[in-house]
């Protein structure tokens, strides 16, 4: 990608790369002391193009009524935020609720195939970078130096070797043989482009365009699968850490 559009990313939708490592574990989360969290909906790609036995994925599960996505696909979602730090809620007349994130808070989405030992093919890494009114997000996508390395690389537009990276391909165990899976990752500022557009930033009235979280965000937060899990966070959150995520008191939306 040029780097006009490189620059373009970065001014509109509040995004950064120059502050990503370029290496980073797999286990990351568990190594840094994240909490994992299980979001809903589970709305995130897997890939722009995925087959199964060189068939497209939603084909296939058409014709294999026995299997399901989640059969062949797995996740898991973390937060980290940092020593000392909360997250404010804001909240209006209505009842609806803004969350603002502390700097240094960071979110973690691990994707992986149900291979045999089951390994994680990619990591989405986002992180706050800056406070309000500038609010930048770091984004990043990461990639296994090599099939069963938990070393991963950083995976970006900019790469020499960005169209090979892109390409993944497992062996699922099934029976009565194993399944062939293969796919192009999800092209890196097109989970930017949707975190832009999803972010919750962009429902208030005034406030500058910028792509953070869309999948730990109040929406639904009162009922709903959401609402179970974020509560299941928020006490594992204070049993690990002696206080809980969220700043004391519930403020007025400015």
């Amino acid at each position: 990608m040029p780097i006009v559009w490189v620059v373009f990313f970065n001014l509109i939708y509040g995004v950064s790369y120059a502050q990503a490592p370029p290496f980073i574990s797999a286990d990351l989360p568990e190594k840094e002391g994240f909490m994992r969290y299980e979001a809903f909906p589970k709305a995130a790609p897997f890939g722009d193009e995925i087959w199964v036995n060189e068939v497209p994925l939603k084909e296939f599960l058409k014709e294999t009524t026995s299997m399901k996505f989640w059969d062949i696909f797995d996740e898991d979602s973390w937060v980290y935020l940092s020593s000392g730090s909360c997250i404010q809620r804001y909240k209006n007349a209505r009842g609806y609720e803004y969350w603002k994130y502390p700097k240094g808070m960071r979110l973690v989405h691990r994707l992986y195939a149900r291979t045999s030992p089951q390994r994680p093919f990619e990591l989405r890494l986002i992180e706050k970078l800056g406070e309000e009114p500038d609010a930048r997000w770091l984004f990043a996508s990461y990639v296994p130096v090599n099939s069963s390395s938990m070393e991963f690389k950083r995976f970006e537009p900019s790469q020499a070797d960005f169209k090979n990276l892109r390409e993944a391909a497992f062996e699922i165990p099934a029976l009565p043989k194993p399944l062939q899976i293969r796919l192009k990752r999800v092209h890196p500022h097109t989970c930017q482009t949707c975190h832009d557009m999803r972010s919750q930033s962009n429902f208030l009235k005034g406030t500058k365009r910028v792509a953070g979280p869309c999948g730990f965000i109040p929406s639904q937060s009162s009922s709903g699968k959401w609402a179970e899990s974020l509560q299941k966070w928020v006490e594992e959150y204070k049993n690990g850490h002696g206080s809980g995520p969220f700043c004391g008191e519930v403020l007025n939306i400015p």
